[in-house]
C-alpha cells in the first residue's frame, strides 16, 4: 500500500505490484511471466531485475527487465535501462543509459537462467 515502507532487498514470483516505499534491490525468479508493477506513488531505491517490468513511480537504481518494460508518463528512473523490449510514453524520464540486450541475458552478459 502507499503507507508501506520496506527496508531490504525483496525477491518474488509472479507478480509484484508496488504502491509504497522499497528500499532495497528487487528481484524476480527466472520465470518469463513474473511482472513487478510500480505504481505513480510507488519508489524503490535499488536495482530491479524482472522479465517484465511495468513502472509508473520511480525506480533509483538499475533496472534490468530480461522480457520487456514498459514505462507509463510519470515514470522517474535514475539509472542504466537493460532491456528486451521497451514502451515509453511521453513524459516518462530515464537519468541513465538504454542498453538494448538480446532476450536472458544480463548486463554483466551472462544467462539470467541459472
Amino acid at each position: 500500500g502507499p503507507g508501506t515502507r520496506i527496508d531490504g532487498g525483496v525477491r518474488f514470483t509472479g507478480g509484484l505490484h508496488v504502491d509504497g516505499h522499497i528500499d532495497g534491490n528487487v528481484e524476480a525468479s527466472a520465470n518469463r511471466a513474473a511482472t513487478l508493477s510500480v505504481s505513480d506513488s510507488g519508489v524503490i531505491e535499488g536495482s530491479v531485475a524482472a522479465p517484465h517490468v511495468i513502472l509508473n513511480g520511480a525506480i533509483h537504481g538499475d533496472i534490468v527487465a530480461y522480457e520487456r518494460v514498459e514505462l507509463g508518463a510519470t515514470a522517474r528512473v535514475s539509472g542504466n535501462v537493460y532491456y528486451g523490449l521497451i514502451e515509453m510514453a511521453m513524459g516518462a524520464e530515464i537519468n541513465g543509459k538504454l542498453i538494448h540486450q538480446p532476450r536472458e541475458a544480463t548486463p554483466n552478459g551472462g544467462s539470467a537462467a541459472a
